[in-house]
């Protein structure tokens, strides 16, 4: 009790710089009165110290603010830098962490690089830039997030960049950074998405890879927590593994074990500075009843926390840390009581499984209740049915953790050893994904409460804290009841209908027919054509490399990676960024594309790609013929050595035949081409069109529509992208031919069937 007054006053003066000119006096109020209340209960000796540890706070926040300082003249020409971390990838771009030299009023700082995707940078290398950098806006709250991760400009998209030298920074970091790589590849090849993107969010903070309407439902379910760099997560981890084998082996051996999987998570996550801190809390909650009794915890970590503060005091403005302290204390004031009270009124064995589920939900709803302000006061959302997904989610949370790693070791497992070991992980975040969607989807899930502010938490944790203190002094008056549950049938029972539900819903992996899918990939094409045999041929894979494994694993079904051709119509971001993914996550027989336009980053990786494939390589042209089980693909466009002027009218195009139904490809020919095509008299009728260009103003034009009369049409376009795909004059040229038209931006993925003489929308 002493020990925590006396921290409450550290924080008050450490917290009073943050609070501008009306901090002091609201400081002084404060500690004036907390030290009345010190004096009476504890005498004049700790009151003058509470007093002295105020001032100290106050001082050592106030040198923080003032070093806080940003370049206020923007940089413009050429500089140097140091990658400091592992570039992130964000679908269209990279986003490199620099440290400045050579420009004048920036020399070591950190900026923001922004990057084209596929842009050939890594941790440790030297850059030559040349280019402009802008100083933060703090009235922007996305750049006022940056500024609290350490940065002070960012510099977008420069003129050139240039690799000088590679290898640099911390050889350890390199180390835990290319483990990072090995664990987020295998994990890769052995799950389907989305669960290969949520194991590596979870195992490694790699979030940019989950689908966005995901993501949404992540934020709105309260769950997004799980699968990110993230305190809350450590406490999670700490209290689940407590809980989990609290009864199984001691809370001793439990607490030795969690501590060991904490240090084992932040070596994995790559020791940022937010998880060691986080790390630590967390350490000082299990250990506790190691040196002492768990009522050790709060002193335990009311010491860690003044020492991290007198560190970096500017860590309070830090959410990560945020997190992890709101986590870790609301383990320690309710968790317990919580479970203590649930299990007494209900008569549960404190080890037996229901009593660990109890002592799961108290871990989950502790967590959860003590870090909802911070969230709403940090997003101005506030998720109302998080703390129901969160106690459908969080138990199984060490468990997906753990199969998630043991996809990593999976993979280097002959077939279908890896996709047998890999199915635990995939289960659990299936089910994962499965709740947080359905949660997400109920109305009013989430609240906007823009005007949520720390002067409305402050009843919030005082609240808390009276429950856990209401909680605490609660006797149990019954006996327990439950004793004999054994934990086989506990665990089997639902593993078995989870499974159940699995076989369930699998795909067929057959079909008696052709089938054609337009698969929506967003502003980009892709086409999967699967034949009777159950060959596949993919056409271009979109613009986004996680969007095309999203939609193939969800088409092929659990552990399925076979494509026997991808055929690339021509290298531009809509059409070869997923292809590029296929290449690298799935089985490809062979690759066939028309060899042109590869410049570029894109064009760079497109052709490292290649290199670093065992599939077949071809460059085809028109005139050549490629046969897939039966399925015969004719090449018709462009000539052999034929470079057009338009990248875009270099595509391929594709008439894929199948007994009597011709089904025409045409990337994105414009009118040059079209016309081209038909000087080549070349048979062009078919049944269906797959519409060239996404449905622009310059193609398909009357001509080229009056040759080759297609029954059914079908425009790959994303929703509200800014191009005005498609547009009105393509829609009426197709409606005035007798078209009937379908559309991914309106109508998602759409499927074609044929049995050779016909074919058909299927349903």
């Amino acid at each position: 009790m002493k020990l925590a007054a006396l921290v409450s006053f550290w924080m008050v003066g450490l917290l009073a710089w943050r609070l501008g000119e009306a901090g002091p006096a609201l400081a002084a109020l404060l500690i004036a009165a907390a030290t009345a209340f010190v004096f009476t209960r504890f005498g004049p000796a700790l009151a003058a110290g509470a007093i002295l540890l105020a001032v100290g706070g106050f001082i050592v926040g106030h040198q923080d603010r003032d070093g806080q300082a940003i370049p206020a003249l923007p940089f413009d020409g050429d500089f140097a830098g140091q990658v400091i971390e592992e570039p992130l990838s964000q679908g269209r771009f990279n986003g490199v962490s620099l440290e400045v030299e050579g420009a004048d009023g920036w020399e070591g700082r950190s900026v923001l690089l922004t990057l084209p995707a596929f842009a050939d940078v890594g941790y440790g290398d030297r850059l030559r830039v040349r280019g402009g950098i802008q100083p933060l806006d703090l009235t922007r709250p996305y750049e006022r997030y940056l500024a609290e991760q350490g940065y002070t400009g960012r510099s977008s998209f420069p003129e050139e960049y240039q690799v000088t030298d590679s290898g640099g920074g911390s050889p350890v970091k390199r180390v835990l950074l290319d483990i990072r790589r090995e664990v987020s590849g295998g994990v890769d090849s052995v799950l389907s998405e989305p669960a290969s993107s949520l194991a590596r969010g979870m195992l490694i903070g790699e979030r940019a890879d989950i689908p966005n309407d995901l993501k949404r439902d992540l934020s709105a379910a309260g769950t997004a927590h799980l699968i990110a760099i993230s305190g809350q997560n450590v406490a999670l981890l700490a209290g689940a593994v407590l809980a989990l084998l609290g009864g199984l082996i001691g809370r001793y051996s439990a607490g030795l074990v969690a501590a060991v999987m904490i240090v084992l998570y932040a070596l994995l996550l790559g020791l940022p500075p937010a998880i060691v801190r986080a790390s630590v809390m967390g350490g000082v909650f299990v250990l506790a009843p190691i040196f002492g009794r768990q009522s050790n915890a709060p002193a335990g970590l009311a010491i860690t926390v003044v020492a991290i503060t007198a560190w970096d005091p500017g860590v309070l403005n830090d959410l990560s840390f945020q997190l992890s302290f709101a986590s870790v204390a609301g383990l320690i004031v309710l968790a317990g009581p919580f479970t203590r009270v649930i299990n007494g009124r209900l008569g549960f064995e404190p080890s037996s499984p229901l009593g660990t589920v109890v002592e799961l939900m108290a871990v989950t709803v502790a967590a959860t209740l003590a870090t909802m302000p911070i969230i709403a006061i940090n997003f101005g959302t506030l998720s109302l049915v998080s703390p129901i997904a969160n106690l459908l989610v969080v138990p199984a949370f060490v468990p997906m953790l753990v199969a998630s790693l043991v996809a990593w070791p999976a993979s280097y497992l002959p077939a279908p050893l890896d996709a047998v070991t890999a199915w635990p992980a995939w289960l659990l975040l299936e089910y994962f994904r499965v709740v947080t969607t359905a949660m997400a989807a109920l109305p009013g899930a989430l609240l906007r409460v823009d005007d949520f502010s720390s002067s409305h938490s402050l009843p919030w944790y005082g609240g808390l804290a009276l429950l856990g203190w209401v909680a605490g002094q609660t006797v149990a008056d019954r006996e327990p009841r439950a004793r004999g549950l054994a934990w086989g049938p506990a665990v089997l029972v639902p593993v078995l209908l989870v499974a159940g539900v699995y076989l369930w819903l699998a795909p067929a992996s057959s079909s008696d027919h052709l089938r054609v899918t337009f698969l929506d990939v967003g502003q980009g094409d892709a086409v999967l054509i699967e034949t009777e045999g159950g060959a596949r041929v993919l056409v271009d894979g979109g613009p986004d490399p996680e969007r095309i494994a999203e939609v193939l694993d969800e088409s092929l079904g659990f552990g399925d990676r076979r494509i026997d051709l991808l055929l690339l119509s021509h290298v531009a971001q809509d059409h070869a960024a997923g292809a590029i993914r296929v290449l690298e996550r799935y089985d490809v027989g062979a690759v066939a594309w028309n060899g042109l336009d590869a410049v570029g980053p894109l064009g760079d990786a497109w052709l490292l790609a290649l290199a670093d494939t065992s599939s077949e390589v071809h460059v085809v042209a028109a005139g050549d013929r490629i046969v897939v089980d039966g399925l015969v693909l004719d090449v018709t466009w462009p000539s052999e050595g034929q470079q057009p002027a338009r990248a875009n009218d270099g595509s391929l195009v594709v008439m894929a035949r199948h007994g009597d139904v011709d089904i025409l490809l045409t990337g994105d020919i414009e009118a040059t081409a079209e016309a081209g095509l038909l000087a080549t008299m070349a048979d062009l009728e078919a049944d269906l069109l797959k519409v060239a260009h996404h449905g622009s103003a310059g193609s398909t034009l009357d001509e080229f529509l009056a040759a080759t009369t297609p029954r059914f049409a079908v425009i790959m376009a994303g929703r509200g992208n800014p191009y005005g795909h498609p547009r009105a004059e393509v829609l009426q040229r197709l409606d005035q031919a007798g078209t009937e038209v379908l559309r991914t931006d309106q109508d998602g993925t759409v499927s074609f069937a044929s049995d050779g003489a016909r074919v058909w929308l299927r349903d």
